[in-house]
């Protein structure tokens, strides 16, 4: 059972191109017999047709499915196309996704996400969970408790223009351009300077996944937000983060993009 997830609100050539990969991709799995669903928690896989602002959306909404990614249109190809971090495939490739499914022989990678968690609401990231003082011209005063599976705990107090948790692959993202350690394996914290106290001799800290249990985040006047997305914020004052489900990545054989099997 396969849902296709794909933007509806693309403008221009871009969703000219957008509409031909989802139409022919629609009909070559129809011509296969695939049955396709209406309803995403229907699924037991998720072809996501679009660039990366598509598929941090569409793993939101993921939970155990597999997960096949498709860039219709390459910034490589044209201006008005997407980079396609997340990309596991192009529009050129739809016949050997067929193919995948034919054989049912994936290569899935299990990507680390997180989960931001308040009595309000609940968001889920792919890449980082950002933290930022309101208004953003102050200082934002936190508590970080970090909790660890053989029970041990790190406790650190500060202040700083705000804090950024990301996983391996959320790296490449906001965490590269802070010159933040890459988590291997993990998951990072980095505070984002001016920095103070503890985070002036150490601005990033790594948490293998197997020892990473719950961050809790006592905070001043803020807003957390789950990939850059303006839909996805929480204002508490509480907040704990933990790992989610993995998302199961399918990787292109010809092109394997994370390595994380």
């Amino acid at each position: 059972m396969i849902y296709l997830y794909y933007s509806r609100n693309k403008t221009g050539f871009y969703k000219k191109k957008l509409l031909e990969c989802v139409h022919s991709l629609k009909e070559k799995l129809l011509e296969s017999s695939f049955e396709l669903v209406n309803r995403i928690e229907d699924s037991r896989i998720v072809i996501c047709i679009g660039g990366d602002g598509s598929v941090l959306s569409a793993q939101k909404h993921i939970k155990d499915q597999l997960l096949i990614t498709v860039n219709p249109l390459p910034k490589t190809e044209h201006p008005e196309g997407s980079f396609g971090f997340y990309s596991g495939f192009t529009y050129k490739e739809i016949d050997k996704i067929i193919d995948l499914l034919d054989k049912e022989d994936f290569l899935v990678s299990r990507l680390d996400r997180l989960c931001a968690m308040a009595p309000s609401k609940k968001i889920i990231s792919l890449n980082e969970i950002q933290v930022y003082p309101i208004p953003n011209y102050r200082l934002l005063k936190f508590n970080i408790q970090i909790l660890l599976k053989d029970e041990k705990e790190i406790s650190i107090d500060g202040a700083s223009s705000g804090i950024l948790i990301y996983t391996e692959t959320g790296f490449y993202g906001f965490a590269s351009n802070l010159d933040a350690g890459l988590p291997i394996n993990g998951i990072g914290i980095t505070c984002i300077a001016p920095c103070s106290g503890f985070f002036k001799e150490c601005k990033s800290i790594s948490i293998p996944s197997k020892d990473f249990d719950e961050i809790i985040l006592s905070l001043s006047r803020s807003l957390v937000v789950a990939d850059s997305r303006s839909d996805e914020i929480i204002q508490e004052k509480e907040v704990k983060i933990k790992k989610y489900h993995p998302l199961n990545f399918v990787e292109n054989p010809d092109n394997i993009k994370f390595f994380k099997f």
